[in-house]
């Protein structure tokens, strides 16, 4: 890409696959570790991220996040500018997604189960309070397809005064 293009050109020619109205297959598990838009600020990743998800087709799913403050010296602050905070490490208050869209793990879930930090996944399928994901590794994704299915459930988190100027759960 050239400098000037802009941001849906851009989005255009990397995922030309996955936007092809006429696509009648599954993509291969390994292209979204193949195709990735890289950016410097979390408020550009989250606009590229949106625009993309209005391109794909398929029932848009969108969890809230519950912003709590632990600290009683800031229960004054109110919810609403609560859910504008983004601490390192956290999700969206606002997380859209959509079946078939490539996700990526925040935090270390299961070594077990090869769930750190960085994890590439795919959802498959979402249920109240619980994401249906497989683990992309690689080019052998699709022979182990069956074998790297993952159940990952809603948690709670906290954010210590180092991420967030108020401590939230």
């Amino acid at each position: 890409m050239r400098c000037g293009d802009d941001v849906n050109t851009l989005i255009h020619g990397l995922y030309r696959d996955l936007l092809d109205p006429n696509r009648n297959q599954p993509l291969p598990h390994h292209y979204f570790l193949d195709h990735a838009i890289l950016s410097a600020r979390n408020k550009e990743v989250n606009k590229i991220n949106s625009t993309i998800l209005d391109y794909i087709h398929g029932e848009q799913l969108t969890y809230l996040s519950a912003d709590l403050v632990t600290d009683k010296e800031y229960k004054y602050i109110p919810e609403e500018m609560l859910h504008t905070l983004e601490p390192s490490g956290f999700p969206l208050y606002k997380l859209e997604v959509k079946p078939g869209i490539p996700l990526m793990l925040l935090h270390n879930l299961g070594p077990i189960h090869v769930l750190y930090n960085g994890t590439h996944l795919k959802l498959l399928r979402s249920i109240y309070h619980v994401l249906e994901c497989q683990i992309l590794h690689g080019d052998n994704d699709d022979a182990n397809a069956d074998n790297n299915i993952v159940l990952i459930l809603h948690m709670a988190l906290d954010a210590n005064a180092e991420d967030s100027p108020v401590p939230l759960c």
